[in-house]
């Protein structure tokens, strides 16, 4: 008998085609005896020939008939064929069917296989039939490996978890682990059912993931019967167990260390990725993303893990990747994962991984780069509004304690354990278990907040070194350099240089690279000299060669500044052997160097010890100022100026003609010829009553040189050569605090000094400015003038004899600045209802008070014993502001040197305060030799 041609170009069609999808990987079924329309049944599988679970029907069509009806471009080109039928019944069964369907036309002579999927939006009804378009583009390859994945996941069934918080979910126990650390309210049991029947490892485990640590340790002993005692376990104790406690003990300690050594090659598969991800996660918190790589690449490399696991190690690999600086790996990486969630639609934590992956993806993907509407769809997943909710949880907690406090409440509650800090930690620990760097960067630094702002004046250093460490970690830089500030002045500065002493910046991450600068900035003061020492030796040499560090940090900020600040502010702490290097960089720095870097560079130059110019060093300053922007011309000069007197004739004649820079780098203005004060007074007299003319006429010149300021003060130091009209001009006539308030400060500060018939002068002036209206809102300048106003006019009417007491009650009802102006009134007053304000204002919340009515008393203390009785209490305060405020009297008043009671301040944490003992110490030698 003969064969149709029909049957066997239909048979070889079919096995051509089979043969494709098993060179993809695909595993092929026939269906050779009840073929209603479905030739074939392919089993779709992953790149790792993991069986997904999922299966496709294929309708397989070959020869030249089926590609005869062409649909062409615009220019003319085939971009597929149509398939279609006279009637609707196959069509019709395939879009109805439980199993998602393919078209499949073969090409015989090329020997090409051509799929599309027939769906609702691929299907076109033509009168009594149907059609579908067949792409091109669409060949059974690798290349589409992907797209046909998606078909063979597009019509499984939706997820539905609702009633699954608490009840418990049926998950087998080889994703157990999985589920209680990324979805713990899926395994764990809840908090309010009490327990019945012994927990398993795997409830312990998400119940320690919801932080719920009173729950799983209590020290009753009728509790072992449901969990076992997790510090006490023996070693013998299943692996689930072990893990539990581990787990436990890293809540407690925050050291990775715990983990590891848990994820043995011995295990099962999925014990593995539960305690590799884990132990990265920890890495990554504590900011050793290159560890958390090495310790991954460990696992993948084993290629044991089954399709979600292998996604969610390959998830926070990613993560690794991006925080090293590797985003194209790390984009290439997120954009195989983020369809997770379709691929197997009936589990909740393969949709959360998806979502992470999205999210990673938009975090290292430029703006224009990806389709961010579908990321940011895909990122929007049950588990994150799981986790959104817990966070949630932990905020209310916040503001219900936050009431409480404000009202005074003080009833005692039962409950004993800090719901704020369990709900926040909980979230920024699901978030790093998941590998979602843009939620735990969330989550990190709402738990942050809280661990810095709840605390009262006597903070626990060690919570608030948490606290600044967390901001850090997430890279909230803005944030932190305010905390770090604010942690320092007010205390406890120990917290600080805690926090700053954990900075190792040649490991710094994507993350937190900023950040770690910014924090070393702002308390490099506080750093030991060895460690100060080694970080200056760090930013010298990224300095030089910064394209490594550049490369893993990617920074987003301007990064050589950065490293010149950071090594302004460790320029104290370090020794004068470092000092002369540093200055070397400043005088080697190259002629075509931006203005950014040499602004920062005028700042070291200007930080740095007389002692370090030397002679040969002054005169390559001077040389150096002639090729250098501005700002750095003018510090150079200056440091010069200490050594060369031609320099400093030079800058003399510079502010001779006006220059205000020049002015600044001369120094000490106490020091100053009466010529040349004459000079200055002229000349800024005359820009200042122009200026002055103009802003009548609503003209501003916004930036630059205060000129009121300037002239304030030398009017006030040198009064035998003051001109006091233009100031008296510019205070009745403009309403700019940015031109008043710096004129108005100074004014305030040496009121005490000012002649007479001046300060008489200034009482109608400042109550004019203080009385009158809000300034009319500007984009630029919106300083208000009028609170600076109302302390000068306190402090004169105090002076004139006036009912100081009255104008004392008003400034002490006021805000920070009224109440520093209210420590000007207390010090001028010289009795001991004077020294009894100070004392009460050295113990104000704010840090500023505190430090000046410091000062205040220091000098006080001089020659009066009941201030003197005072200077222990005073620098007893737990921040640096409070000791760097009495330094400074120390440095003005040198007898104080001798005050037994102020010694401890020689081993102060502030290398400012300690300075001033140790530069005694040497003068005091100096002066015996």
């Amino acid at each position: 008998m003969r064969a149709s041609r029909q049957e066997q170009t239909g048979t070889a069609g079919a096995n051509e085609v089979a043969a494709d999808f098993e060179r993809i990987g695909w595993g092929v079924a026939r269906n050779s005896e009840h073929d209603l329309g479905t030739d074939l049944f392919l089993m779709a599988r992953d790149d790792r020939l993991f069986d997904l679970g999922m299966v496709v029907g294929a309708q397989v069509k070959s020869g030249p008939s089926f590609f005869e009806e062409k649909m062409r471009d615009s220019e003319g080109e085939v971009i597929g064929w149509w398939f279609r039928e006279s009637n609707r019944s196959h069509f019709d069964a395939w879009l109805s069917h439980r199993l998602p369907h393919l078209i499949v036309l073969h090409d015989l002579d090329e020997r090409v296989s051509y799929w599309a999927a027939i769906t609702k939006d691929t299907v076109e009804y033509t009168g009594k039939g149907a059609k579908v378009l067949v792409p091109r583009a669409n060949v059974v390859d690798p290349a589409n490996a992907a797209a046909l994945l998606a078909v063979a996941a597009g019509t499984g069934a939706d997820a539905t978890w609702e009633g699954s918080a608490w009840a418990g979910a049926v998950v087998s126990p080889t994703h157990q682990l999985r589920h209680a650390l990324l979805v713990p309210r899926m395994v764990a049991p809840h908090p309010n059912r009490g327990m019945t029947v012994p927990l398993t490892a795997a409830q312990v485990i998400a119940m320690l993931v919801q932080v719920r640590l009173r729950d799983v340790v209590r020290p009753d002993e009728e509790r072992e019967a449901y969990v076992p005692n997790l510090a006490a376990l023996d070693a013998g104790a299943d692996w689930e167990w072990r893990f539990a406690a581990a787990l436990k003990q890293y809540l407690k300690t925050g050291d990775p260390g715990v983990l590891r050594g848990l994820a043995s090659a011995e295990l099962a598969p999925h014990e593995q990725a539960a305690a590799t991800v884990t132990y990265a996660a920890a890495l990554m918190e504590n900011g050793r993303a290159g560890d958390a790589l090495q310790t991954l690449d460990e696992l993948l490399a084993r290629d044991e893990l089954d399709q979600v696991d292998h996604a969610w190690v390959r998830l926070q690999h990613t993560r690794a990747l991006s925080e090293l600086g590797r985003r194209q790996q790390a984009r290439d990486a997120a954009i195989n994962l983020i369809g997770l969630g379709q691929l197997v639609p009936g589990d909740v934590t393969a949709a959360a991984i998806g979502g992470a992956a999205a999210n990673t993806l938009l975090a290292v993907s430029d703006w224009d780069a990806e389709d961010f509407g579908g990321s940011m769809s895909a990122a929007d997943t049950t588990a994150s509004w799981w986790r959104n909710q817990v966070t949630g949880w932990g905020l209310s907690a916040q503001a219900e304690k936050a009431f409480r406090a404000w009202t005074g409440d003080s009833t005692v509650r039962l409950a004993m354990a800090d719901q704020t800090w369990q709900y926040l930690r909980s979230a920024s620990l699901i978030a790093g278990l998941l590998g979602d760097q843009t939620a735990w960067r969330h989550t990190t630094h709402d738990l942050a907040r809280y661990l810095l702002t709840d605390q009262e004046y006597g903070a626990d250093p060690d919570l608030v070194a948490v606290g600044l460490t967390g901001l850090r970690r997430c890279g909230n830089h803005k944030e932190l350099r305010l905390a770090v500030r604010r942690v320092i002045n007010n205390g406890p500065a120990a917290a600080a240089r805690e926090a700053a002493l954990e900075i190792e910046p040649s490991d710094s991450t994507l993350t937190s690279a900023h950040a770690d600068l910014i924090m070393l900035i702002e308390a490099g003061d506080l750093l030991p000299p060895d460690h100060a020492g080694r970080l200056a030796h760090w930013a010298r040499q990224t300095l030089r060669d910064p394209e490594q560090y550049a490369l893993r940090i990617q920074p987003t900020f301007d990064l050589l500044p950065t490293l010149v600040d950071v090594l302004t502010a460790l320029a104290d702490v370090v020794g004068p052997d470092l000092q002369d290097q540093l200055a070397e960089y400043a005088l080697n720095l190259p002629e075509q160097t931006g203005q950014h870097i040499t602004n920062a560079v005028a700042k070291l130059v200007k930080r740095l010890p007389a002692a370090v110019w030397t002679p040969e060093r002054a005169q390559r300053a001077a040389d150096r100022a002639d090729t250098s922007h501005q700002r750095l011309a003018f510090s150079l000069l200056g440091a010069a100026a200490t050594r060369l007197p031609q320099v400093r004739d030079r800058l003399v004649e510079d502010a001779r003609g006006g220059s205000v820079a020049a002015l600044a780098a001369l120094g000490d203005v106490t020091k100053l010829d009466a010529d040349l004060v004459e000079a200055l007074v002229a000349g800024l007299g005359a820009q200042l009553e122009a200026r002055t003319r103009n802003s009548v006429r609503g003209l501003y010149a916004h930036g630059g040189a205060d000129l009121g300021q300037a002239l304030t003060v030398l009017n006030v130091w040198h009064p035998q050569h003051a001109n006091w009209d233009p100031i008296y001009e510019l205070l009745g006539s403009t309403r700019s605090g940015e031109y008043l308030c710096g004129a108005l400060a100074v004014l305030a500060t040496r009121a005490a000094v000012l002649p007479n018939a001046v300060a008489e002068r200034l009482i109608p002036l400042a109550a004019a400015i203080a009385d009158g209206p809000e300034p009319v809102p500007r984009l630029i300048d919106n300083t208000d003038p009028r609170p600076s106003a109302r302390r000068l006019q306190a402090v004169l009417e105090h002076r004139a004899g006036g009912r100081w007491e009255g104008h004392l009650a008003e400034l002490l009802r006021a805000d920070v600045r009224g109440r520093t102006a209210a420590v000007l009134v207390a010090a001028s007053t010289g009795g001991q209802l004077g020294l009894g304000v100070l004392v009460a204002l050295a113990s104000d919340p704010e840090p500023r008070v505190r430090a000046s009515a410091a000062r205040a008393i220091a000098e006080r203390a001089v020659a009066d014993s009941s201030a003197r009785a005072q200077l222990p209490m005073l620098i007893a305060d737990r921040g640096a502001l409070v000791a760097q405020a009495v330094s400074d009297a120390v440095a003005d008043h040198p007898q104080l040197l001798a005050f037994d009671e102020l010694r401890p301040l020689a081993d102060h944490i502030s290398c400012r305060v300690r300075s001033i003992f140790e530069r005694h110490r040497f003068e005091t030698k100096d002066a015996r030799t």
